[in-house]
């Protein structure tokens, strides 16, 4: 008699991707250095008057030059853009108190491939040129949350009381032009990655004797120029804003306003503010749950593409209990995820096929094949599925399943691929 299968993974998948084919973005390194108003004047600005500033220069202070710059260096392994409102993230601590703080910027307008970044805590956000920086984070993000890259010191990795004690005893760093320790003459800890939040703005870390003030950095000019895009209907510029709403940021907190403005963006097409509508009706958050319309903004966005928004249509049709299960339409939402490469649909494609719930027919050649596919990634539950699934299969079958599952590669669906109708539209 077969053990008892594994259980299925249950949860929703995370926040969404913001854009259908984000670039793909390395932070190459990130220098810190305190620069005066002298440093930023050209011959140009004797003429003119302007500054002539680099491709991507933001100040916490717009009026003042003076402060702390974090300077980033990018590596661009595929050409795209950064969205209108793409967050930040610079997560800092400073050699005169040693607590951690937090500075959020926000791009003022779409932004294609360029090599550097440089944003600066002026005026009132630095103390003086005596101050260094010891430790960072920094953290690039799609408007609604989704991370793209990020880098951060070596120091940064211990938790923060470990470092505060460090700084206290002079282990951490030396101050000797800011400069870390070796990394040989630390141990390394290991490194702690707490789940990403939709709407969180606070550093997520509980350590009370270590506060974090949360800076959002949001210009007089961005906002104008997030709400121009807004008005004139660009659906960047709608959940740009929708964003700032919901966070609060720039303006007060708005969940209905964000809302609609989201659902602005979702009914011109948007795939973002689909899903994310998708992700607050299934959660209830900032709204009533509502599990009608969750299914209506994900199928929206799946029918595009959207490869999150497939997988949470398979789990929702499968294994959630919100609306009737339909096993074929959740192992059609899922094969198209797992397609496109999403581990996580892999799996439960695979697990699905093995038992044929909810009206699926069962295929243990296919589950075999896609468990297979889903263990590539290191995945010990796809692993343990496909070893139980193996001793279920005739010898020569399973070689040519085993022989596929290596040449597998995922595709990326196009448009002429949008157009493959669901078990529910063919009838």
């Amino acid at each position: 008699m077969a053990a008892a299968l594994l259980p299925i993974t249950a949860a929703l998948a995370a926040p969404a991707d913001p854009l259908m084919d984000p670039p793909k973005i390395e932070i190459k390194d990130v220098a810190t250095r305190y620069k005066t108003h002298g440093d930023f004047q050209s011959i140009g600005e004797f003429f003119t008057g302007r500054e002539s500033k680099p491709t991507v220069l933001e100040r916490s202070n717009p009026d003042s030059r003076q402060g702390m710059y974090f300077i980033i260096d990018l590596t661009w392994r595929k050409k795209g853009s950064l969205m209108l409102a793409t967050q930040i993230e610079i997560d800092y601590v400073r050699s005169d108190d040693a607590l951690p703080r937090k500075a959020v910027f926000y791009l003022d307008r779409s932004r294609s491939t360029f090599p550097e970044m440089q944003f600066g805590l002026t005026g009132e956000d630095w103390p003086g040129k005596n101050v260094q920086v010891l430790a960072y984070k920094v953290s690039i993000r799609q408007p609604l949350g989704e991370l793209i890259a990020e880098k951060e010191s070596f120091l940064w990795r211990f938790p923060d009381a470990e470092r505060q004690k460090m700084i206290a005893e002079g282990r951490g760093a030396q101050l000797q032009g800011g400069k870390l320790m070796p990394e040989s003459d630390l141990k390394r800890p290991a490194p702690v990655q707490p789940a990403p939040d939709l709407t969180a703005q606070a550093d997520t870390r509980k350590d009370p004797e270590a506060p974090v003030v949360v800076q959002p950095v949001v210009s007089t000019q961005t906002i104008e120029k997030i709400e121009r895009a807004a008005n004139a209907g660009d659906p960047q510029g709608l959940v740009a804003l929708g964003v700032l709403y919901l966070k609060g940021i720039g303006r007060p907190a708005d969940t209905p306003k964000a809302l609609e403005l989201l659902k602005q963006a979702a009914d011109k097409g948007n795939t973002d503010a689909q899903y994310n509508l998708g992700l607050m009706y299934s959660r209830g958050e900032g709204t009533a749950p509502n599990a009608d319309l969750a299914l209506s903004y994900f199928t929206q966005a799946a029918q595009f593409g959207h490869i999150k928004a497939q997988y949470n249509l398979g789990y929702l049709y499968s294994y959630s209990g919100d609306i009737t299960p339909d096993g074929k339409q959740a192992a059609f939402w899922y094969q198209r995820a797992a397609g496109q490469g999403f581990q996580p649909a892999q799996y439960n494609l695979a697990f699905l096929l093995t038992r044929g719930d909810a009206g699926a027919a069962m295929n243990l050649q296919d589950a075999y094949y896609w468990a297979l596919i889903s263990a590539q990634g290191k995945n010990a539950e796809a692993e343990a599925l496909a070893k139980k699934i193996s001793g279920m299969l005739p010898k020569e079958q399973k070689r040519d399943v085993e022989q596929a599952a290596k040449e597998f590669l995922p595709t990326k669906e196009t448009p002429a691929a949008e157009t493959a109708q669901s078990p529910a539209a063919q009838n």
